[in-house]
């Protein structure tokens, strides 16, 4: 009879049990998030081991989570998952990367409690778990989607810049107002700019710049598609 070696990668463990959708989903969002969330826990880890000299030989400990109570998991995970929100840079564009690496930390944290004391067979903590799955599922395919400008708007503002060289009658135009106004859209996002330059007759005037914006998840970088005035 074979037996599931639960001292592994607790995902990699769990990974079996997953319908086809979920197994898609979380292997979408390991791909994006994994790498990065590995890092952080490589250096929390590295804060809870300590060095023991025992007879001439290091060995390294690593603290285990105490057993606790079915009602007390329920609570403290309910907690954790009701603090994880999805917050918006400026009020306007949703962090979508830093939500779906939130919850993304508390699957993985679910699945390495359950693979000592099986807190996923408590039915509470289970719903918890699949509404975690399906909430990273979404973050991910939304960040594939839209992205996350970075604060600065750095990359951002140089493809309107380069949208705007072929755009305006005026190469040497004025950037009077920028980062103010930016807003969803069924492709991306709409991101507004005020400028000075000169219309076709010369003369010098202010007017307003909407740039349509694409994300491409290959580059994570934004391309303007439009420009409307």
């Amino acid at each position: 009879m074979t037996t599931e070696n639960t001292n592994g990668n607790p995902i990699t463990n769990w990974y079996k049990q997953l319908s086809k959708g979920k197994k898609i989903a979380l292997w979408t969002i390991a791909s994006l998030l994994l790498i990065g969330l590995l890092s952080d826990e490589q250096t929390k880890n590295t804060d809870n081991k300590r060095e023991i000299d025992s007879d001439s030989k290091t060995v390294e400990t690593t603290s285990v989570p105490i057993k606790l109570a079915d009602v007390e998991y329920i609570k403290y995970f309910k907690a954790k998952s009701d603090s994880i929100k999805l917050f918006k840079m400026y009020d306007q564009i949703p962090l979508y990367y830093k939500y779906g690496t939130q919850l993304l930390s508390l699957i993985q944290e679910i699945n390495k409690i359950d693979s000592l004391y099986k807190v996923k067979q408590i039915k509470e903590v289970n719903i918890i778990f699949e509404k975690l799955v399906d909430k990273a599922s979404k973050a991910t395919t939304d960040y594939l989607k839209y992205g996350e400008p970075d604060k600065d708007f750095i990359y951002i503002n140089s493809a309107c810049k380069t949208a705007l060289g072929t755009y305006l009658n005026d190469p040497d135009y004025e950037i009077v107002k920028d980062k103010y106004w930016m807003i969803q859209t069924k492709k991306g996002y709409d991101y507004k700019m005020q400028i000075r330059a000169k219309n076709k007759f010369g003369a010098l005037i202010l007017k307003e710049m909407i740039f349509q914006l694409e994300f491409n998840s290959g580059d994570k970088m934004y391309y303007v598609t439009g420009i409307k005035e």
